[in-house]
């Protein structure tokens, strides 16, 4: 492509490692970001796509190895699959069409990456014509939900789930769920939750989750440490940690929802997490959930689905 206004890619080589830039862009709101990019990388990101699955924190977690190249038109992301290997782009667009998608996957051809561009929001495909093959992702979206929504118990769609989250609480004296930030302690506390549910979860339908949880959980730990997420914690009446979840704030409405666990023996207690996540997002002016995608796993769709999501962010992959 010879149009410097088209695409300016940068090679594997020059390209920003993404570790470089937390220190800098982490756990930053996404009107931060735009001024990043126009002060360190020339280009800009104008337009942001509602409800964006796209946040760094998890970026950093899932893909610590990623290079981060900024365009004209958005981002590019050049990652590997830590589980499979795989190496692929993922772009994250604000203006698209024919002529910057054929750039992209030549681009990714010329890197040994996949020929075809992954995980691309439903948004940054407006406005394509062409040629290309456009695949939806099997079981790969994320779920939008409005909190407004969530917190009304007389919402006929959720009244089950805050049935639920009460009779956890009549049922369990002592439990409580707050709010907390980070320590060793905690850390370590929920490191070994994760590795209890692992043990028990060997003969379980949700098994195929739990060597993700485990990787992701160890990586959001590690960098909890420096970086802000907002936290919250189930303990029992002994002080002992029997769920958790974790959560970033993405822009002015939305927090995405990272990680959510509890005890399967406490009846109700998902629920009550949520709940209490969802009132504590609410009073500081938030307006949307984004829980990102089940895996495929039944058991995560099921629960997530019972919250009734506003919509579903969808993404797809292209090829020529």
């Amino acid at each position: 492509m010879t149009n410097d206004d088209q695409i300016t890619f940068q090679k594997k080589e020059d390209a920003v490692v993404f570790s470089e830039l937390k220190n800098g862009i982490s756990g930053l709101k996404f009107e931060k970001l735009s001024h990043i990019c126009r002060t360190q990388f020339n280009s800009t990101i104008e337009k942001i796509p509602p409800y964006s699955c796209f946040n760094w924190l998890s970026l950093q977690c899932c893909f610590p190895d990623a290079l981060v190249s900024f365009i004209p038109h958005g981002l590019i992301l050049f990652l590997k699959d830590p589980i499979t290997g795989e190496k692929y782009f993922s772009p994250l667009l604000h203006d698209s069409n024919e002529e910057i998608f054929r750039g992209l996957i030549s681009e990714a051809t010329n890197m040994s990456a996949d020929s075809k561009l992954r995980y691309i929001p439903e948004e940054s495909l407006e406005g394509l014509n062409g040629d290309f093959k456009i695949e939806p992702r099997r079981d790969a979206f994320d779920y939008i939900f409005s909190i407004e929504d969530m917190l009304n118990p007389s919402c006929s769609s959720v009244t089950v789930n805050h049935e639920s989250a009460n009779d956890c609480r009549a049922n369990n004296t002592g439990i409580r769920v707050e709010q907390v930030e980070y320590s060793p302690k905690i850390a370590s506390s929920f490191a070994d939750f994760i590795r209890s549910r692992s043990k028990a979860g060997k003969n379980c339908t949700y098994k195929d989750t739990l060597e993700w949880d485990n990787y992701n959980l160890l990586r959001c730990l590690d960098i909890w440490k420096n970086h802000y997420f907002s936290v919250f914690s189930a303990f029992d009446q002994k002080g002992n940690v029997i769920g958790f979840t974790i959560n970033e704030i993405s822009n002015d409405d939305i927090f995405i929802g990272h990680f959510g666990r509890a005890q399967r023996k406490f009846v109700g207690l998902s629920e009550l997490l949520e709940i209490e996540t969802a009132k504590a997002m609410q009073d500081i002016g938030l307006k949307y959930l984004n829980d990102q995608e089940d895996l495929g796993n039944s058991y995560l769709r099921e629960k997530k689905s019972s919250w009734k999501p506003t919509r579903h962010l969808r993404v797809f992959d292209i090829c020529l």
